[in-house]
């Protein structure tokens, strides 16, 4: 009797092994492997039905390129899960969920991966099958300690590899383990049974740096450039008024041409970049994006080395996530960057105004390539706020919500104030929507009538006579009607 509930026991497990439900890329404990324990615990904490959404948002944060609709970083993952469940296999065909496959999801395919087997040496007992796994700069190794086909990461620490027989043998004999030695010793068998040639202080150092990150580094996933290299671009946001209480961020962006490739087309060397710009709320869901080509003529004249040009968007105010992205097609250099952005309300009764624009250009002409139209204006921005000699510091900005009399005008101050951190005296003459002269610290006030609630300015500083300092223009804008006030400031620096 007891023979038939055995053999029926074995054959039902062997059933159970044979038709063990194949697992899923989908599955939590796949995920949850990448995650740090703060993200862990607010994950587990979560309903069934609140973890995809939870889901959504972290692959879209951590999204190596925010601006096209394939999460790359996700399906590196994805794929990472699809070849572990396919490699790590048992004797009956099962997928093991060893640290073997922990470290090809987190971290992906090792460089080289070598393994030798268990064997028994005297006097030591059983030395447990074990594996080394070379990435570019750390080497991991995993060990069979339960001779179960069940890798676990880390060199033995223990004799036999037998929890119970170390037991015995620390408890009744007083045997030791000199933890240091016994590293070395298998390193250093393990190099000689599989012949690879490594420089030991080297491979001793990415061990370190294997066991570090094994513990606290959740995921390595770095996106390839595909075969480019970063194209570094400077880019700034401003903010001005928009439409229904809306706010409009204008990004100016400058591209260095030294990492774009140019071509010889119809005679003229040109270069064709793509711009790429999305717009999140916090919670990653898309608001608005822009995809557009810069088609750029080299000019031998000018002897300009940057590529400016703008985009802009118009959102609700409130806290958001923008992603910028440059690409060169031939090259295939490109630059990515994201970043959080504030966007404020212009909106109330008293006089507002609005962020300094720093522009290359501010003029009444038609629109042309990497303007930004405003009323009358037209403003090329101009991210970078570093001056060189014979260089004007141009700056645009709006007033808004100023009060209103017989025929709509309105009655408004603006005053001007230069200060340097160096320089105890100086003179920078200024044009634009006015002229003047500062000097240091002091004021200069300008009374002006609007044709509305809302009036555009602009001013050009002379930098000649500035010496080299970082500068701060404050702007006071003042309604005379009311006597509501604004201001706002900025800083830049002249260097020769």
């Amino acid at each position: 009797m007891n023979r038939t509930v055995l053999a029926l026991f074995l054959l039902f497990a062997g059933f159970g092994c044979a038709f063990a439900e194949e697992p899923h890329p989908s599955e939590d404990r796949f995920f949850t492997i990448i995650l740090t324990d703060e993200d862990r615990a607010a994950y587990e904490s979560l309903s069934e039905q609140e973890r995809p959404e939870w889901r959504r948002r972290y692959w879209a944060s951590v999204d190596p390129i925010p601006t096209t609709d394939e999460n790359h970083r996700e399906r590196e993952h994805q794929q990472r899960i699809t070849e572990a469940i396919r490699v790590f296999r048992d004797k009956h065909g099962q997928f093991v969920f060893d640290d073997r496959a922990r470290a090809y999801i987190r971290f992906g395919k090792p460089t080289r991966r070598e393994r030798l087997e268990g064997e028994v040496l005297l006097h030591e007992g059983i030395r447990a099958p074990h594996e080394f796994w070379l990435y570019g700069d750390m080497i991991l190794w995993f060990e069979d300690r339960r001779l179960s086909g069940y890798f676990e990461e880390g060199l033995t620490r223990v004799a036999s590899g037998i929890g119970a027989t170390d037991q015995y043998l620390r408890e009744d004999t007083g045997w030791q383990v000199d933890e240091e030695l016994l590293f070395e010793e298998s390193f250093d068998r393990f190099l000689e049974v599989r012949n690879i040639e490594v420089d030991p202080v080297l491979a001793r150092r990415y061990t370190d740096r294997g066991r570090h990150r094994w513990r606290e580094v959740p995921e390595i996933n770095e996106y390839d450039f595909e075969e480019g290299k970063e194209l570094r671009f400077i880019f700034d946001v401003s903010h001005l008024a928009g439409s229904a209480g809306r706010t409009v961020l204008l990004i100016g962006f400058l591209i260095p041409l030294k990492d774009v490739a140019f071509e010889m087309r119809e005679g003229i060397e040109s270069a064709v970049l793509q711009r790429q710009a999305v717009l999140y709320t916090q919670d990653y869901i898309p608001v608005d994006a822009r995809s557009v080509n810069l088609a750029h003529v080299r000019d031998p004249v000018s002897g300009s080395n940057w590529i400016a040009t703008s985009d802009s968007f118009e959102a609700d105010p409130g806290s958001y996530v923008l992603a910028l992205r440059v690409i060169d097609p031939v090259s295939k250099n490109q630059g990515l960057f994201k970043t959080g952005v504030n966007v404020p309300s212009f909106e109330g009764d008293s006089i507002r105004i609005s962020d300094l624009v720093f522009a290359g250009a501010v003029t009444a002409e038609g629109a042309r390539e990497g303007t930004f139209a405003r009323g009358e204006y037209r403003i090329v921005p101009r991210p970078i706020r570093i001056y060189g000699p014979e260089e004007d510091v141009t700056i645009y900005f709006e007033i808004y919500h100023i009060e209103t009399g017989a025929g709509g005008r309105g009655l408004y101050e603006v005053e001007y104030t230069l200060f340097g951190t160096k320089a105890e005296r100086f003179v920078s003459f200024f044009g634009g929507s006015s002229e003047g002269k500062l000097e240091q610290g002091i004021g200069q006030a300008f009374q002006t009538q609007s044709p509305g609630p809302t009036a555009r300015r602009h001013i050009r500083l002379d930098t000649t006579s500035l010496p080299d300092d970082r500068y701060t223009l404050t702007i006071d804008v003042t309604d005379l009607a009311n006597g509501s006030t604004d201001r706002a400031s900025a800083q830049f620096v002249v260097k020769r």
